[in-house]
């Protein structure tokens, strides 16, 4: 046989390799997405949502830069919770804020929701730094949750793997569960709620500095360029739960806004407040259709005057 022979016959054997390895793996992903199916079958009604993406792979219509017609503009940075994983788009927060600019006030009011599943503090700053602040805005909003303070595994350093990285949250998100694991195996004795109580308490930990940094660097472009900011705790607790970490997170979050003259925004809890406009709403899905009402008409009742009057 001869070389020439010879190579051709090792480029078909590679050829057939190679398509054996492909169809292997895709079997192997239909079979993985049946199992899936079968054993976290979800109830009717409960899922799936249909999320409409624009071009920067965050939740809702196509952002715009500037303003039109002088209609205020709200810049919302947040994680899952604020991208409303598990609601539908017509009951998220920026729906909600929008309808009641609309109905009670027969004004218009721009939403730019620029969250994102699996992001913490920092990733949500460092967004606004490299691309966020490009878009001109009245108030900015920090929606702010307890596990935010999270150390975060995956760093971004340009605004391509940025861009890049939202198309892949979910891989992000099991990068950092992974990543909370191991921290876990080398630390058996602590649980993770425990975890991030010592972030807070631990007002030197990098945790709290890196976080803490963050909604500063914030708060010091919205100073220097007349815009509002505020952190909304996007947390619904009942008020007896005073040891539990949400609400550890919302009393140190207080403290530190409170000293530093940053507007901090909570949500009424659920056993002090009257739920009947809800029912409807109500949903078990995280973050609820409830957390979201309840958290526009917080937001709303901020904004009316500051944003409506000017």
């Amino acid at each position: 046989m001869s070389i020439c022979e010879r190579g051709k016959g090792q480029v078909r054997l590679a050829l057939r390799n190679a398509l054996l390895v492909f169809l292997s793996f895709f079997f192997a992903l239909l079979l993985f997405e049946g199992i899936f199916r079968l054993v976290f079958s979800i109830p009717i009604g409960h899922m799936p949502f249909i999320y409409r993406i624009n071009s920067l792979n965050f939740r809702g219509s196509e952002p715009q830069k500037k303003r039109y017609h002088n209609i205020p503009k709200i810049m919302l940075l947040g994680d899952s919770y604020a991208f409303g994983f598990g609601v539908d788009e017509a009951d998220i927060l920026p729906t909600v804020v929008r309808e009641l600019f609309r109905s009670k006030l027969d004004a218009n009011v721009d939403l730019l929701n620029f969250s994102q599943m699996g992001w913490n503090t920092t990733k949500e700053v460092e967004f606004f730094f490299k691309l966020g602040n490009d878009y001109s805005f009245d108030a900015l909003i920090l929606a702010f949750t307890f596990n935010d303070i999270e150390l975060d595994p995956v760093n971004v350093y340009s605004q391509q793997a940025l861009i890049l990285e939202t198309q892949f949250t979910m891989l992000h998100a099991l990068i950092y569960n992974l990543y909370m694991l191991k921290q876990a195996f080398l630390n058996k004795s602590q649980s993770y709620e425990n975890t991030l109580k010592n972030f807070y308490y631990n007002k030197s930990s990098i945790e709290w500095m890196r976080m803490s940094e963050a909604i500063l660097a914030l708060n010091a472009y919205c100073k220097k360029n007349n815009n509002i900011f505020a952190i909304l705790y996007f947390e619904t607790f009942c008020a007896q739960d005073d040891t539990s970490l949400r609400y550890i997170a919302k009393q140190e979050m207080e403290a530190f806004t409170r000293q530093h003259g940053i507007l901090f925004l909570t949500l009424p809890a659920l056993d002090k407040c009257d739920l009947t406009p809800y029912r409807l709403h109500c949903f078990d899905a995280h973050p609820s259709r409830l957390t979201h009402y309840i958290a526009g008409e917080t937001l709303y009742s901020l904004l009316k005057e500051k944003l409506h009057n000017d």
